[in-house]
């Protein structure tokens, strides 16, 4: 596991990326706080050190792609530290992986009752909105993915889902939020769970999915001059912000009609091919033919 790795393997492969000319570095690891822990407790002086080692290495970014919210909550000191080494005041760009999963206690005590350690499910709503804040104020904008279609997920379950979200958008924190059905994976507590489709998902999935993406889309329009800055030319990243702005006003259009039809509008897209060229071409024709055509209907 990663947080077991010795320090100097992890060098070692961070000098070879940097002498190739790769000095943006991805720490991989399901949560970068777990990296010399014991009984999921951070250590603090082990992560600070693997980063600043990292930096010291050549490295001229240095991202990871999870971290858990509990983590943030209890180590503030430590996620600010390695974005002060990381200089994520100036690298905008890290985006990690945070499990959200319900912002239902039940489903939470249920499923994943030890997600919260080391507090209790009851806990769950304040960790997250704790957690973003911590967050934002290290420069990092957390991804906050979410678990919808347990078998036994009551449209209770997924309003008080809908409520969370609520509190991150009041809150106005950076962060983004995606809804994504439960896939059964063998040898898991959900491996007898029913694949996700149109049907079996609560009716409300859709306005959850639906509030999520406008608020995502309003996060990237927010973030564009931080997702361009390396764009030499000002023209160029002006040009790039006005076509991103029009791409995602169309986007949100889609996101309102499968909230309207709940979800019958994807069927629609079916006709999506990306395994060959003509088939990719057609697909961005397509969507891209979509997306216009709802950005003008909404202007007119």
């Amino acid at each position: 596991m990663f947080r077991s790795i010795r320090l100097d393997d992890i060098i070692k492969e961070v000098s070879v990326n940097v002498e190739a000319g790769l000095r943006s570095i991805d720490l991989v690891t399901d949560d970068i706080l777990l990296y010399g822990s014991t009984r999921l407790k951070t250590n603090h002086d082990r992560v600070v050190e693997l980063f600043r080692k990292v930096k010291e290495a050549g490295a001229r970014e240095i991202y990871f792609p999870h971290i858990s919210s509990p983590a943030v909550k209890e180590s503030p000191e430590t996620v600010m530290d390695l974005a002060g080494i990381a200089e994520y005041d100036k690298y905008r760009g890290e985006v990690p992986v945070v499990g959200l999963e319900s912002g239902s206690e039940r489903i939470i005590d249920k499923y994943m009752r030890g997600k919260a350690f080391p507090w209790t499910p009851s806990d769950w709503g304040q960790i997250i909105c704790d957690s973003a804040g911590i967050m934002n104020d290290a420069g990092i904008s957390p991804c906050f993915t979410m678990t919808i279609g347990f078998s036994d997920e009551t449209n209770d379950d997924v309003n008080s889902t809908i409520d969370l979200a609520k509190r991150l958008i009041d809150s106005g924190y950076r962060a983004f939020m995606f809804p994504l059905p439960v896939i059964p994976i063998t040898k898991s507590r959900l491996r007898k769970n029913a694949f996700p489709s149109a049907d079996a998902l609560p009716s409300n999935y859709w306005d959850l999915l639906q509030l999520c993406w406008n608020y995502d889309l309003k996060v990237i329009r927010r973030m564009v001059p931080d997702l361009t800055y390396r764009m030499g030319h000002p023209l160029i990243r002006t040009v790039t912000g006005i076509m991103m702005n029009r791409i995602f006003s169309g986007i949100d259009n889609v996101f309102e009609q499968l909230r309207d039809t709940k979800g019958k509008k994807a069927i629609e897209y079916s006709s999506i091919q990306l395994e060959n060229l003509f088939g990719t071409m057609k697909s961005i024709y397509f969507i891209g033919r979509k997306v216009f055509s709802n950005h003008h209907q909404a202007i007119n």
